[in-house]
Order: structure tokens, then sequence, then C-alpha cells
């Protein structure tokens, strides 16, 4: 090697650089060439590798994104109304106000009152729209009230938001009544505002009080209402027929 070949070179006497071999100076001179090379050799891999990190995580988004789109479609299969998905623009969370906003308005034929979920559950329904946005109220906001039962046994209560976005209230239950922690709570679909069967929370802690009349009951959202992209409207019953008749 190189090494080798100047501590041979070097075991004999010299006084200036000029005298060395040429051989030696050459050696030499090849060395740091291909030292260069190696170096901007190098150089050029570690700009590739991060060139196709950066391809790779941006390919891992867009497959997340299409799995979680797919989910969210596929989480209505079992229903007959049609739905529109839409992406949320901004979010309003403070102790007063849930909210968020979405880029659907009226020129897509959403209205005041429209129920939206995504892949998991409710996620509330629409109480102001424009011609290209419209605001949703969360099931969690605190003016938010929904009638809901159990799905295991029916048993009917209502779902109230608390101002936490992971905490609903069931009221209106009365003690000693049939509700174990994990039940799912689903749409009861009375007073017309909601439609029936959509998952709204699982029950999370039950309380009883000798004062009160009513249990009080807490109940964690199925809808991940602290990171949702992107949500499902759902059309009402009356546009069902329409819908079908232009679909066949």
């Amino acid at each position: 090697g190189l090494r080798d070949f100047i501590q041979q070179s070097f075991s004999i006497p010299v006084k200036t650089a000029a005298a060395w071999p040429e051989d030696l100076q050459a050696g030499i001179a090849n060395y740091f060439t291909s030292r260069k090379d190696l170096l901007e050799e190098n150089k050029k891999l570690k700009e590739e590798m991060m060139w196709l990190k950066s391809n790779l995580a941006n390919k891992t988004a867009l497959e997340a994104e299409y799995r979680r789109l797919k989910n969210l479609f596929e989480s209505t299969a079992t229903y007959t109304r049609p739905v529109m998905i839409s992406e949320v623009l901004d979010s309003q969370i403070d102790a007063n106000k849930h909210q968020i906003e979405i880029n659907k308005g009226t020129k897509d034929n959403v209205f005041q009152g429209q129920i939206v979920t995504d892949e998991n559950g409710v996620v509330g329904q629409v109480t102001y729209v424009t011609k290209n946005t419209a605001s949703i109220s969360l099931i969690t906001d605190q003016r938010q009230s929904i009638p809901v039962f159990i799905e295991r046994n029916r048993l009917r209560m209502i779902s109230r938001g608390s101002g936490s976005l992971n905490e609903l209230e069931m009221e209106f239950v009365a003690k000693g009544s049939d509700v174990r922690i994990g039940d799912k709570v689903v749409t009861s679909g009375l007073g017309n505002r909601y439609p029936r069967g959509y998952g709204v929370a699982v029950i999370t802690s039950i309380n009883s009080s000798p004062v009160d009349e009513f249990m009080e009951i807490k109940a964690k959202p199925l809808a991940l209402l602290d990171r949702v992209l992107e949500v499902l409207l759902i059309s009402p019953e009356q546009k069902i027929k329409d819908w079908n008749d232009v679909n066949g």
C-alpha cells in the first residue's frame, strides 16, 4: 500500500522533496487525488441519501393519507346515506367554544344542522354556513347535546359537551340503570337532528350520589376531535330518494 511504499522510500536518506524518487511523488499525488475524489463521492452519496429519505417520507405520508381517507369512506359503508368529504381549514377551541371550519359551503349543498363524522364517530353539527366554508360545533362544545342510547341495551340518555375535547357527559340516566364502563353510545335518531346509529362515545366512568336522582356518567368521544383533518358530511333522509334517483 501507499504507507509501505512511503516507508520504503524513506528508508534511504533524502535531502529535499525535489530529490524524492519520481514514483514516490506520483504516489503521494495520486493519494491526495483519490482522497479528494472519495470525499466528493461521499458528499454526492449523502445528498442522494437525503433525497431518497425525503421521498420515502413523502411516500409514507401519502400512503398514510390514502389509508385515512379509505377508512373514512369505509366507515359509512353500512349506511345508505350519501356522503361528501371535506377538509378541515381551522379550529377554534377554547373554554366557551369547540368549533372547526371546513372547505365546503352552500355551493356544495352544505346546510345548517348537517351531521358531520370522521371514520370513528360523530364529530359534530354544522352551525354556520357561507358560500365556500362552514363552521361545525363539535359534540364536546357545552352548547351541544345529542339524543343517544347504549348500543348494548338501547338505554336512552342525552350526550352533552363538557368543554373538554376528550370528554362528554351522559345526562338523565336514573340510578340503578344498566350502564357499564366500556359501553358504546350511539345516536338514537330522536329529535330528527342526528340520524340513528352513528357512534358517539364510550363510557369511561359511572358515579352515583345519594342526593341526585341521576347518575354522573362520563364518556370519551369516538371521533379524534383533537387531530381531525377530514370529515364526512352526511346527507339527510329527505335527500336519499333524490340521490338514488340520480344514481339509479
